[in-house]
Formats: C-alpha cells, structure tokens, sequence
C-alpha cells in the first residue's frame, strides 16, 4: 500500500494566501508641487514627486508651454 507523504507530513510552511500579510500602510496625503512653466509658475497637488512630474509634463504639452521645474512646494 502506498501512501503520500506530503498528506501525512505537511510544509512546515503555510500556503502564500494563508501567510500573514504585512499592515496595510495609509495612503499620505497628496503634497502641494510649483510646477514652473516658460510663462509662468503653477501649483498642482499629486500623491508624489514622479506623479507630480508627469502631471507637469502633460499640463505643458496641453498649454504648448516649456517645463522648466517641479519642485515640492514646501522644500526649502
């Protein structure tokens, strides 16, 4: 008669959806960034830097304007 062992010894390990999951992280709140254009400076509010980036980048192209800096508002 053969038996299976891994019915009779099972992993030491749980299976990945029985694990326990690290806490989940509040979202922050999003940050005020100067986007500066070639006519002028603008603010936005995005969730991070590369958002606020891409964000800055697409207002630009939509204005026909040059990107020239984004920055955090509040960074000294």
């Amino acid at each position: 008669m053969s038996t299976n062992n891994s019915l009779m010894h099972p992993s030491p390990n749980p299976p990945a959806n029985l694990a326990q999951r690290p806490p989940m992280i509040p979202p922050q709140p999003p940050r005020l960034y100067d986007v500066t254009l070639r006519s002028g400076t603008i603010s936005l509010l995005a969730p991070d830097s590369e958002s606020a980036a891409w964000m800055a980048l697409e207002l630009s192209s939509e204005r026909n304007d040059v990107l020239i800096d984004v920055k955090q508002a509040d960074e000294w």
